[in-house]
């Protein structure tokens, strides 16, 4: 029984990372996306910076709580920025996108503090279990 609960459950995780990486894509490929426009602000640098670490926290603690513990965490410390590189380096050829280096800060910014917190909740959770022996 527990073999079917890993089998169901590895589809469902791949299935929630490609959402999350679409969604990715297809928010940093709108042609004049501006997140501020939902919350009826206009543009502003420090509203920029704060929806730039804020996605890019949540997509990267959203992507490492599905992936498998035995996936080394050097990959997705690659993986992240690398992509998160891309996406911003693509925005140059989209109207009303701009590619800026406060972006990519903004971006890595989120990702490090991520990949920080899911560190620190994964090694209370492992010194919890070990008290409970």
């Amino acid at each position: 029984m527990q073999d079917d609960k890993k089998t169901n459950h590895k589809p469902r995780a791949n299935i929630a990372i490609l959402v999350a990486v679409l969604l990715t894509i297809l928010f940093c490929t709108l042609p004049d996306f501006h997140p501020e426009q939902f919350v009826n602000q206009p543009y502003s640098t420090p509203l920029d910076i704060a929806f730039h670490s804020l996605y890019f926290f949540l997509i990267t603690l959203f992507v490492r709580s599905f992936l498998p513990a035995k996936i080394k965490l050097i990959y997705l410390v690659l993986a992240v920025p690398v992509s998160a590189f891309l996406l911003e380096s693509v925005q140059i050829w989209i109207p009303g996108r701009t590619f800026t280096l406060m972006d990519m800060a903004s971006n890595v910014a989120g990702i490090i503090v991520a990949l920080a917190v899911f560190h620190y909740y994964s090694m209370g959770c492992k010194q919890e279990k070990h008290l409970r022996k």
